[in-house]
């Protein structure tokens, strides 16, 4: 889910901190530029791991602040497709479920790949075992008599939930875009991400996958 990954970059130190320790500051330079920001087919920049090179300072005419080149590697979060995450459910929408690791809202779960047969409630303050909003998994249970009861399994805001990634997409690579799950797509359109720079396509339609408080007994 994480990987290193290695850059170089030309840094301007600033002359009022040129007293401070260089690989201090240039830490914090690239921590600014870099933490948060995704990397075109790389992935989402979590934080700077280590310089691995800094070159000498020049200072540039016109310039009154010394310039260094550094190489340095960076922790990029950049799942890979197959790979089982767990996050929490953020959002249940008509369209799918939003899921946050934490440090990215951008994991979405259209409909499609929820188990199936699932359905989608609506808010219902006259409905006393579940007024929320939220989708819910139908399953036929079988006791040892063969005697079937149909059971639902809530997926509600706030749940711990595992899911298999399906795929990864960058906002500026319009063919990774084009292969996006339109469903997926239209999630995110109702969450007013559209425009999100990376997003996670995930699926829970899998034995194991969902909140994860379908499993903590021997059925779902």
């Amino acid at each position: 889910m994480f990987v290193l990954v290695e850059r170089s970059d030309a840094l301007s130190i600033p002359a009022n901190m040129l007293q401070h320790d260089y690989v201090d500051v240039l830490n914090n330079i690239l921590s600014n530029k870099y933490a948060g920001k995704v990397l075109l087919g790389e992935g989402l920049c979590i934080g700077i791991y280590d310089i691995v090179e800094m070159g000498d300072a020049y200072v540039f005419p016109g310039k009154g602040e010394p310039t260094v080149k550094v190489n340095f590697r960076i922790v990029v979060f950049r799942p890979f497709v197959g790979e089982v995450i767990v996050g929490t459910i953020s959002q249940v929408k008509e369209e799918g479920i939003v899921v946050s690791l934490g440090f990215s809202e951008d994991v979405f779960v259209p409909a499609s790949f929820l188990p199936e047969p699932s359905e989608f409630s609506c808010d219902d303050p006259q409905e006393h075992d579940h007024p929320r909003a939220g989708w819910f998994w139908v399953y036929e249970n079988e006791d040892e008599e063969g005697n079937k009861e149909e059971m639902r399994f809530w997926a509600d805001v706030n749940d711990k939930v595992r899911l298999r990634v399906h795929s990864v997409h960058f906002q500026e690579d319009k063919e990774s875009i084009k292969s996006s799950v339109s469903s997926a797509i239209k999630l995110m359109g109702s969450c007013g991400s559209a425009e999100r720079a990376m997003h996670v396509v995930g699926k829970l339609n899998e034995v194991g996958l969902g909140p994860t408080h379908w499993w903590d007994g021997a059925n779902p």
